[in-house]
């Protein structure tokens, strides 16, 4: 590209053949065209990377950077080590987004705000430590900071702050980063509505259980408790507690997905354990909701969270099967009538 974009998009790559065609259709029919798209590839072993060569020879702005094996974080990283755009975002390689995200988010950017995200349940502008110390703890709570995609960072920033992402955790990674960023940003805006498209697979790292997952969720929960002491208040701590006692059901429940508690009790008796590790999570503050879930834990136990976390996964799951199926049709009634549109031109 011979001019400096004002975006650029990093799209890590493992393995997806059957989805990163249409990851990087919806990126590059954005209705904002300044933009590059970093395509890392991250020693894939299928034909992903013959796919993207494929759509760079069409597309400039598409760029292909290529890596041994390293991890979704690695390949971020690497990223962000060759963008050249003022502003920075992320796109998993199995989802897609609106065609109109970027645009959007770049709509509510400015010289005072440092990240916008998308989202959120109404739009907000955040200024100063007060008022940022009582957004973490609502971004927090509703997982608005769980993921780096649907938002723009100052690129600026992270390279003057020194952020990157931790290589050494494949989970909570994301989490860390974001608390890390947002401890340093001057302003932060959000923009409500749903843009971007997650594709829930099978065998993912959030949903697949490992020996060492729960030792990961509690390191990434000790260190995030570290980096928001800036934002301490009670609400923070109910807060942290509530996303630890969900962190606790949701390492029980992959391990009963994937066969490795053989009966219920054998789930009991890690439940057990679970609670004898963190035995007080005090949840006095929050919604309804959260202070439900600290009521369930001090008192039942994680057995019960545990069945509630495979209930949400489902509903979530059919829930974004549903919001894909409504931007496919909308994407094809919009290229139908583009083409019609050219047609009548010619």
């Amino acid at each position: 590209m011979n001019t400096m974009p004002l975006v650029s998009i990093i799209v890590p790559v493992y393995n997806t053949e059957k989805y990163v065609a249409d990851c990087l259709a919806s990126l590059l029919d954005q209705t904002w065209t300044d933009l590059e798209v970093l395509c890392v590839d991250d020693g894939s072993t299928d034909s992903s990377l013959k796919i993207i060569h494929a759509i760079a020879a069409r597309d400039p702005r598409l760029v292909v950077i290529t890596q041994p094996n390293g991890g979704v974080s690695s390949a971020r990283n690497s990223g962000l080590r060759r963008a050249k755009g003022t502003y920075v975002g992320f796109v998993d390689s199995d989802d897609t987004v609106d065609y109109t995200l970027i645009a959007s988010l770049m709509s509510q950017m400015g010289p005072n705000w440092d990240i916008v995200i998308e989202g959120a349940r109404r739009p907000e502008s955040v200024v100063g430590i007060k008022e940022k110390a009582d957004f973490a703890s609502r971004v927090l709570r509703n997982e608005l900071l769980n993921s780096p995609c649907g938002r723009l960072y100052r690129r600026s920033l992270i390279e003057e702050s020194g952020l990157i992402f931790a290589e050494e955790t494949s989970l909570g990674e994301d989490l860390l980063f974001n608390a890390s960023y947002l401890s340093r940003a001057r302003g932060v805006r959000t923009i409500s509505g749903k843009r971007y498209f997650i594709r829930e697979r099978e065998g993912s790292l959030t949903r697949s259980f490992r020996p060492s997952k729960f030792e990961e969720l509690m390191y990434v929960h000790d260190a995030l408790r570290r980096i928001l002491e800036w934002a301490a208040s009670a609400r923070m701590d109910s807060v942290l507690n509530y996303l630890r006692i969900k962190a606790l059901a949701s390492s029980l429940a992959s391990a009963r997905a994937s066969r490795v508690i053989r009966d219920h009790r054998d789930m009991f008796a890690r439940a057990k354990a679970m609670r004898e590790s963190y035995p007080h999570l005090p949840v006095d503050l929050g919604d309804p909701q959260m202070r439900a879930v600290g009521w369930v834990y001090a008192r039942l136990g994680l057995v019960p969270l545990t069945w509630l976390v495979v209930l949400s996964r489902w509903l979530r799951e059919l829930t974004r099967h549903i919001l894909r199926s409504k931007f496919v049709s909308a994407e094809l009634g919009r290229r139908s009538t583009n083409s019609m549109t050219r047609v009548e031109e010619l």
